[in-house]
C-alpha cells in the first residue's frame, strides 16, 4: 500500500517499487522537510507495518549525525526505511552495527552501477566515491518504540555539488559529478533496498561476510583518525574494523576500540 500527499512524480515508480522490494507500506510526498522526522512520527502508530519507506522527491530539511545537516537538491535520492530488529532476530546489542551494514548495502549497489569508481565506507556512517563523500546513513530509534529502526539515507545522484556551498564543493560529489551521467532513480532505489534485505540477513544470521565486506570497503585503515566520542577526543592510526563494528584505532597508550563517535578528520 502506498500513501501520497501530492501526484506522484515519473521520476519514482512506486508500484515497482512496491512489487520488487521488501517494502510493505510507501509513504510518499513529492517535497518534505526529512524523511527520518516523519519516519519517527509514523513509527509511534501501532498500525504502521514494517518494512516501510518514507520517499521524497525533494527534501528541504535533511538531518545528519549531530549537528550536522544533509544538503540536497532535486535530483537526489532521500529515503528512509522502518525496520522492525525483533523480525530480523536482531538484539539491541547489535543495532550500532546496522550503520555499518546499511553503508555496505549502498557501496555494493554503486559497485555495481559504478565499477569504475573508487567507492569506500566512512566509519560508521558515510559512503565516499572518488574520495568525496556521496551518502550519508542515520539510524535512530524512536523514543516512543523502541522495536522500530528508523534508516534513513541521502545519496547525491543527479543533483551537482556545482551549486553547492564552496566547503561542500571540495568534500561532497554526487553520481552525475563522478560519471557525467543521469540515472534512473527508482532503478537506484530498488537496488539499495534489495542489497539492505539481504545483508539485513546476513546481519541476524551473524554471517561473517557482513564484517569482511565493511572491511573490504573501509576507508579508514592505516590512516591518522580524529574522532569526537562526545566525551573526549581520540586520534590515532586505524588498524581497521572488528567483527562486532568497533574501530580499532592504535594510539600511544595501545590499541583503543571505538564504538561510537564522530569521524571529525582523517589523512
Amino acid at each position: 500500500m502506498n500513501s501520497a500527499d501530492e501526484a506522484t512524480p515519473a521520476v519514482f515508480d512506486l508500484a515497482r517499487i512496491e512489487s520488487e522490494t521488501f517494502i510493505q507500506f510507501l509513504d510518499f510526498h513529492a517535497t518534505l522537510d526529512s524523511t527520518n522526522d516523519l519516519g519517527l512520527q509514523m513509527a509511534n502508530d501501532s498500525l504502521v507495518v514494517a518494512p516501510g519507506l518514507v520517499l521524497t522527491a525533494a527534501q528541504t530539511g535533511g538531518r545528519g549525525r549531530g549537528a550536522n545537516r544533509w544538503w540536497s537538491t532535486a535530483g537526489g535520492l532521500t529515503f528512509s526505511v522502518l525496520i522492525n530488529p525483533s523480525v530480523v532476530d536482531l538484539p539491541a546489542a547489535r543495532h550500532p552495527q546496522i550503520s555499518l551494514t546499511v553503508g555496505v548495502a549502498v557501496c555494493e549497489a554503486l559497485r555495481q552501477l559504478i565499477p569504475q569508481g573508487d567507492i569506500g565506507l566512512k566509519w560508521p556512517n558515510d559512503v565516499f566515491l572518488n574520495d568525496k563523500k556521496v551518502c550519508g546513513i542515520l539510524v535512530e530509534v524512536p523514543p516512543q518504540r523502541r522495536d522500530i529502526l528508523v534508516i534513513g539515507i541521502g545519496l547525491n545522484v543527479n543533483n551537482s555539488l556545482k551549486s553547492a556551498p564552496a566547503e561542500l564543493q571540495a568534500t561532497a560529489t554526487s553520481l552525475r559529478d563522478a560519471t557525467g551521467q543521469d540515472f534512473e532513480l527508482t532503478n537506484i532505489l530498488i537496488d539499495i533496498l534489495q542489497m539492505l534485505e539481504q545483508r539485513l540477513d546476513w546481519l541476524s544470521a551473524s554471517d561473517p561476510q557482513l564484517a569482511r565486506r565493511w572491511e573490504e570497503f573501509s576507508l579508514l585503515r592505516g590512516k591518522t583518525v580524529y574522532i569526537d566520542n562526545h566525551q573526549h577526543d581520540i586520534a590515532g592510526i586505524c588498524q581497521g574494523i572488528d567483527e562486532e563494528g568497533g574501530l580499532l584505532l592504535r594510539t600511544p597508550s595501545g590499541i583503543e576500540r571505538v564504538t561510537h563517535g564522530i569521524v571529525k578528520h582523517f589523512q
